[in-house]
Order: structure tokens, then sequence, then C-alpha cells
């Protein structure tokens, strides 16, 4: 990462592994389109992997707890997921790691 100038970051994103069940029953009816395989991969060892391989983490958490809007309030309730209980159940996971 050293040829580009500045501090470039890693971001990593994927679904998390407590909607695996809604997503494929999503996939069964043909309300969203076919992913294939999923891998149930949770954030806190992908942050140790990241960590354990060189890199530190910038921000780590969860994102979009609803992708559309839902009655006018999908906006509402991402918002309120950012600071509640809900937090770990956002659709994605994400990370965005610097080289150490």
């Amino acid at each position: 990462m050293s040829e580009y100038p500045g501090r470039p970051k890693m971001i990593l994103t994927w679904p998390n592994p407590r909607w695996f069940l809604i997503l494929r029953a999503l996939e069964f009816l043909k309300l969203k389109m076919p992913e294939g395989r999923l891998y149930p991969n949770y954030l806190e060892p992908v942050s140790a992997a990241a960590q354990n391989s060189g890199f530190s983490i910038v921000s780590q958490g969860y994102r979009l707890l609803l992708p559309s809007k839902v009655f006018g309030l999908g906006d509402l309730i991402n918002r309120l997921h950012q600071k509640g209980f809900l937090y770990r159940w956002g659709l994605i996971q994400y990370l965005v790691l610097d080289k150490k």
C-alpha cells in the first residue's frame, strides 16, 4: 500500500449471519435476487484476523437495518438502529482497516 499517496483504507462488507435464514427464505420466495452460498462470518473473528494480519481497525459495525423505506419510517428506524439495542441486527457488517 506504500505506492499510494495518503493513507488508503480497506473496506470490508458482508451480510450479517443473524439474517441468513430470512435472506434464504426471501430468495426461495423469489422476493430477493439469489446470492449463492453465504458464509457465517461474524464481526469479532474477522476483526481479530485483520489485526493479526497487520491491520489496524479504523471503524467497524453494522448498518442498514431496513434497506428500503417502510411506510415512510425506514430512515427513522435506521437512525434509531445505530443507537439502540438493535445495533447488532444491522443487515450489513463492515470493517474499515488501515495498514499498521
